[in-house]
């Protein structure tokens, strides 16, 4: 009987074969996830292209809105991102006074499945003076700071009901003085679009503090500007209002027919007329004589406009504060009451930022009271001690470290015929 031994290779084919079996499931699945993840990727980036879309189209439809503020209908804009290829749908509508503004962006992926995004905002439409504060770069405020609003009536005409005691102003011990006001109604606005300090627990003196051009929660956004800074309670609160776009001021119509004056004439014994508009060549300092030629004004305006530097010093001496564009509404105890701010203008025409500084009170004085409108939107505004501000302050920045007390006349939002856009509330849909 003859025995056949096996080959040493056939196990090793037997073998061979499983692992070509096990290598080819491995790679098939590994293909797969390849495959998939190759599909999820072209899906997520088309799902981006889409929201550039939306996007857009709110771009498009706030920079027509910006351009006739004054316009009441919007119509339908369509179009295309010309990067992404995303197509775009947009409508506004009126919202109680703002527009809301729809976007739905479209893309498409390599298998032919459609894509859609939509988007909302809301674009407010505001007289130029409706915010009573804003830094455009820089809103840094101390303690004693807030916005209050009340109404002076038609050309200041509402008798003083409210008197606020100023800090610090006491008169030989006898009396403080004051400035009184209609009576106040409500809490305002502050707003920036670059770095915010603010005292948490005084933002309850605020209706809201605006946030501007800060990026849209749960996104990000390298050019965002809009930060705050310093106390966490303050960025916390609910009353720290956040929007995507940027709040920005157009030059003042207001200085196009000023009379060319040297700032000496200003500051001089020279009176100026009642209502004129003043081009002042020349940095200014507002002196005794300034608040002369005031009191002769009765409710007539003066507007001063300048592109160098302004200054503002506290009136007064010995511990006394007299308010800058007021009058005596009585002596025993001494009460003064704020002109209509209108009364007095003080306008920055300069147009880059940081060219221009105004400076308010001085480091003796503990308390500056002024009524005015400050329309500074390039400006570098700094105030020493504590202000108190009948009127509006729109400066490039603003630093009031030892607080700013704006008390907001509602006359003031009717006082030009130019306006500022806002956008907020920006969300997605789906």
């Amino acid at each position: 009987m003859i025995l056949l031994r096996p080959r040493r290779d056939e196990g090793s084919i037997m073998l061979a074969l499983l692992g070509i079996v096990i290598l080819t499931a491995v790679v098939s699945v590994g293909l797969t996830t390849v495959i998939n993840g190759q599909t999820q990727t072209r899906h997520d980036s088309t799902f981006t292209q889409a929201l550039s879309g939306a996007e857009s189209g709110l771009d498009s439809m706030v920079a027509r809105i910006k351009a006739a503020p004054s316009a009441t209908t919007q119509a339908p804009i369509s179009g295309t991102n010309s990067l992404t290829g995303a197509s775009y749908q947009t409508s506004a509508s009126d919202n109680n006074g703002s527009w809301l503004v729809d976007s739905i962006g479209s893309a498409t992926t390599a298998s032919g499945t459609k894509i859609n995004r939509e988007i909302q905002e809301t674009v407010t439409v505001r007289g130029l003076y409706s915010v009573p504060l804003f830094g455009s770069s820089v809103l840094t405020m101390g303690s004693g700071s807030g916005v209050n609003e009340y109404d002076s009536g038609s050309n200041g005409s509402s008798l003083p009901t409210f008197c606020g005691v100023l800090a610090n102003t006491g008169i030989l011990g006898l009396a403080s003085t004051t400035m009184c006001t209609p009576a106040i109604t409500s809490t305002g606005p502050a707003a920036t679009n670059g770095s915010l300090t603010a005292i948490g627990t005084e933002l309850g003196n605020f209706s809201e503090v605006d946030l501007d051009n800060s990026p849209p929660v749960g996104y990000t956004n390298a050019d965002a500007t809009g930060t705050c800074i310093g106390d966490q309670t303050a960025c916390g609160s609910p009353l720290v209002v956040r929007s995507t776009t940027a709040l920005s001021y157009p030059p003042s119509t207001a200085c196009s027919n000023g009379v060319g004056i040297n700032a000496s004439a200003v500051t001089g014994s020279s009176y100026l007329a009642a209502g004129a508009v003043y081009s002042v060549s020349g940095n200014l300092t507002l002196t005794g004589a300034v608040t002369a030629n005031l009191s002769n004004l009765s409710s007539s305006a003066i507007t001063l406009c300048f592109s160098t530097d302004l200054t503002i010093p506290a009136l007064g001496v010995g511990g006394v504060t007299v308010p800058w564009n007021s009058y005596v509404y009585s002596a025993l105890p001494l009460k003064y009451a704020a002109r209509p701010p209108s009364t007095l203008s003080l306008i920055d025409t300069a147009t880059s930022g940081n060219s221009s500084t105004i400076t308010i009170g001085s480091a003796v004085a503990s308390e500056t009271a002024l009524s005015a409108v400050i329309y500074a939107p390039n400006a570098t505004c700094v105030v020493n001690g504590h202000l108190d501000l009948y009127g509006v302050m729109i400066c490039g920045s603003i630093t009031a470290s030892n607080g700013i007390s704006v008390h907001y006349d509602k006359e003031l939002s009717a006082q030009t015929g130019q306006q500022t856009v806002s956008v907020s509330n920006w969300h997605e849909i789906h």
